[in-house]
């Protein structure tokens, strides 16, 4: 169980499945326990750095600043058509609206 557990870096609930194809029939919850004994049951602890399971960022790069501008928009309130600056808070637009 153990030279499945670090080859192929499952939890237990998998292990269950991979121990039943050579006979051997356990709770998940004891394959648990038996991890814990072997301090085996965090990824981390099988691998101290983590280095392999680590995938690569995806990162966006562009000739020039500013090519890419994302920029997100919700209207969560009744703004009028030309907006606050337009016709002012407060005013009987405003009130309108």
């Amino acid at each position: 169980m153990e030279w499945l557990r670090r080859g192929m870096k499952i939890g237990p609930v998998m292990l269950v499945a991979e121990l039943a194809q050579f006979g051997i029939t356990q709770a998940a919850s004891t394959i648990h326990r038996i991890l814990l004994r072997r301090r085996i049951s965090r990824l981390r602890d099988l691998d101290v750095n983590g280095q392999n399971m680590r995938v690569p960022a995806v990162r966006y790069e562009h000739p020039r600043c500013g090519d890419l501008v994302h920029v997100d928009v919700k209207k969560l309130g009744r703004i009028p058509d030309g907006g606050w600056w337009a016709h002012g808070r407060g005013t009987d637009r405003h009130r309108a609206s």
